[in-house]
C-alpha cells in the first residue's frame, strides 16, 4: 500500500510537472485517479480528528478513574462490579466495531477507525487483569501474581486467536513470561491448585503448544521470536531446579545448555504449516502437498536467535572464573545413564523438546526421497559446536577438572563463531550479521584484557586498536556493500505488502 507521504509528494511534483508542460492535464488527471489526490486533505483531517479524539478520550478516562477512586470506597459493591464488567465490555465492543471496519487503499477514511479500533482492543486486553485484581479484592480473595498473569494472559490468547491480531499475541506471551518468572524469583513454597502447578512445571510445553500455532495462525514473527526466547527461558530451570544444581555427572547440565540450541537450529515448519492449512481450509481433505512445500515461514528467526543464544553462552563459558567457581556435588549413587533416563520420564518438557530434536535434525539432513546425508556445512559446524560444549561440561564433572582447557577451547569457539558471523556478513552483504560477529570479537579481547591482571597502559592500548579497528573495518566493509550492491542486477519490485 502505497503512504499518504509518498501520495502527497506525487501530488505536489506532478502538479509542478504539469505547471512545466512535462505532462498533459490527461497524465495528471489519470495520476490523480490512481493515487487518489482528493482523499489526502480529508485524510489528514479524520486523523486529526482521530488525534483530538483520542486525547479528549483519554482525558475523559482519567477524570472517571479519578472520581471513581474518589468514591470508590462509598460505592456498593454491586454497582462497582458492574462498572468494571461495563467498561470492560464498552471497550471491547467499541474496539471490535471499529476494528472489522474494511481498510482498503481507496477507503482511507477508514484506517483511523480500524487503527483507533485495534487500541481500544489493545486496552480491553489490559482492562481484563484489572478487572481480575479489582473483582479479587471485592470478593476478598487472595492469590499469586502467577495465577493472575496466567488467567489473564489465557484470557488475552482466547481474543488472540478469536481476532487474529499478533500485538495481543504478543501482550499474552509477555504477561504468561512475566507471571512465570515473577513467581520464580520470589522463592515462595508455590501453594498452587493443581492446574497451576502443572502449568508451572509444563511451562515451555504450555508456552510451544499455545503460542507457537498462535505465531503461524497470526503471521507473525514477533510472537513466535518471544515463543523461542520464553520456552527456552523457561526449559533450564525447570531443568535445573529439581536437581538443586547438584549435577556431579554433568549431563543435566549439558542438557540445560546445548537442548534449546539444537532444538531450535533445526526447527521444521511443516508440522505447523499443516495445522494452519488444515485450519484454515476447514478441516477439508486439502491436498498435503499443498501444505507441505511452502517456505520455512520462522526458521530463519529461529537459526538468529540461536546463533545470539550460542554467542552469550560461549562469552559466558569462556571466563575462567565459571569453571573454578562451580561445585558440581558429590557422585550419588546412581549411574550417569539412570539419571538421564530418570530426567527424561519425570520431565516432559525435555522430553518431548529432546525427541522433537532429533526428529528436526533428521529431516534437515534426511530427504523424503533418496537416502542422501544433506547437512550443510554450517548444521555440521553449529552441531560440532553444541557437541564440544556438551563433551567440555561432561569431562569436567564425571573425569576431572579442566579449567585451564575448558576455558581456551570456548574461547576459540566464541572466536570462531565471531569470524564466522563476519565472513557470512561479507559473504551475503549482510550488516546486522558482520557487526554482530564483530561485536562479539570486541567484546572477547576486552573481557580477556579485564578478567586477566594487566597494567593501565595495556587496556588503554587495547582500546585504542579495538577503536581503530572498528573503524577502518567498519569504513572498508560499508564500501565493500555498496560495491556488491552496484555489481548486481537489479531485482524486481513488488507491491507485496510487509508481514506484521
Amino acid at each position: 500500500m502505497v503512504s499518504e507521504k509518498f501520495r502527497r509528494q506525487l501530488r505536489q511534483e506532478a502538479t509542478q510537472w504539469q505547471a512545466d508542460g512535462w505532462i498533459s492535464a490527461d497524465v495528471y488527471h489519470h495520476l490523480a485517479e490512481q493515487y487518489d489526490f482528493d482523499s489526502i486533505d480529508a485524510h489528514a483531517r479524520d486523523r486529526f480528528v482521530a488525534v483530538l479524539v483520542i486525547i479528549g478520550g483519554v482525558l475523559l478516562g482519567i477524570s472517571v478513574i479519578t472520581f471513581v477512586a474518589a468514591n470508590w470506597q462509598a460505592i456498593p459493591r454491586s454497582i462497582k462490579v458492574v462498572l468494571l464488567l461495563s467498561v470492560l465490555i464498552a471497550f471491547n465492543t467499541a474496539g471490535f466495531y471499529l476494528w472489522r471496519s474494511p481498510s482498503t487503499p481507496a477507503h482511507y477514511r477508514s484506517q483511523w477507525r480500524n487503527r483507533l479500533g485495534h487500541g481500544f482492543l489493545i486496552c480491553g486486553s489490559l482492562i481484563i487483569g484489572a478487572n481480575l485484581a479489582l473483582m479479587g479484592q471485592l470478593f476478598h480473595q487472595t492469590g499469586s501474581a502467577f495465577g493472575l498473569c496466567i488467567i489473564w494472559g489465557f484470557g488475552v490468547v482466547v481474543m488472540a486467536y478469536g481476532l487474529r491480531l499478533s500485538s495481543l499475541a504478543a501482550i499474552a506471551c509477555v504477561l504468561v513470561n512475566v507471571g512465570y518468572w515473577t513467581e520464580y524469583v520470589s522463592y515462595s513454597a508455590r501453594t498452587f491448585p493443581l492446574p497451576l502447578t502443572l502449568i508451572f512445571e509444563g511451562m515451555p510445553l504450555v508456552l510451544g503448544l499455545v503460542f507457537l500455532p498462535l505465531a503461524y495462525w497470526c503471521q507473525s514473527r514477533w510472537v513466535f521470536g518471544l515463543t523461542v526466547v520464553g520456552v527456552s527461558a523457561s526449559l533450564t530451570p525447570t531443568i535445573f531446579e529439581p536437581v538443586i544444581l547438584n549435577d556431579p555427572s554433568g549431563l543435566t547440565t549439558a542438557i540445560a545448555l546445548t537442548l534449546p540450541a539444537l532444538f531450535w537450529w533445526a526447527y521444521d515448519d511443516n508440522i505447523w504449516q499443516i495445522i494452519t492449512h488444515r485450519i484454515r481450509s476447514g478441516l477439508r481433505q486439502a491436498p498435503v502437498q499443498e501444505a507441505t512445500q511452502g517456505e520455512q515461514w520462522f526458521r530463519p528467526v529461529a537459526r538468529l536467535l540461536t546463533i545470539i543464544y550460542l554467542g552469550g553462552l560461549f562469552y559466558s563459558l569462556s571466563f575462567h572464573s565459571v569453571w573454578t567457581d562451580y561445585v558440581w556435588g558429590t557422585p550419588p549413587e546412581t549411574t550417569p545413564f539412570a539419571r538421564v533416563v530418570s530426567l527424561l520420564v519425570t520431565n516432559p518438557n525435555v522430553m518431548v523438546m529432546a525427541l522433537l530434536a532429533i526428529a528436526f535434525w533428521l529431516c534437515l539432513g534426511w530427504p523424503r526421497i533418496g537416502h542422501t546425508w544433506r547437512l550443510t556445512t554450517t548444521d555440521g559446524v553449529v552441531l560440532g559446536m553444541l557437541g564440544i560444549t556438551a563433551g567440555l561440561v561432561i569431562w569436567d564433572a564425571a573425569v576431572g577438572p579442566i579449567q585451564i582447557w575448558a576455558t581456551m577451547m570456548f574461547n576459540i569457539l566464541l572466536f570462531l563463531l565471531a569470524a564466522g558471523l563476519m565472513r557470512e556478513g561479507l559473504d551475503d552483504g549482510d550488516r546486522p550479521q558482520f557487526w554482530f560477529g564483530l561485536a562479539l570479537l570486541i567484546l572477547q579481547i576486552i573481557s580477556r584484557v579485564f578478567e586477566y591482571e594487566t597494567g593501565l597502559l595495556l587496556k588503554s592500548f587495547t582500546f585504542l586498536l579495538c577503536g581503530i579497528g572498528v573503524i577502518i573495518i567498519g569504513l572498508w566493509f560499508e564500501r565493500y556493500v555498496r560495491a556488491l550492491s552496484a555489481s548486481l542486477p537489479p531485482s524486481p519490485t513488488s507491491n507485496s505488502s510487509e508481514e506484521i
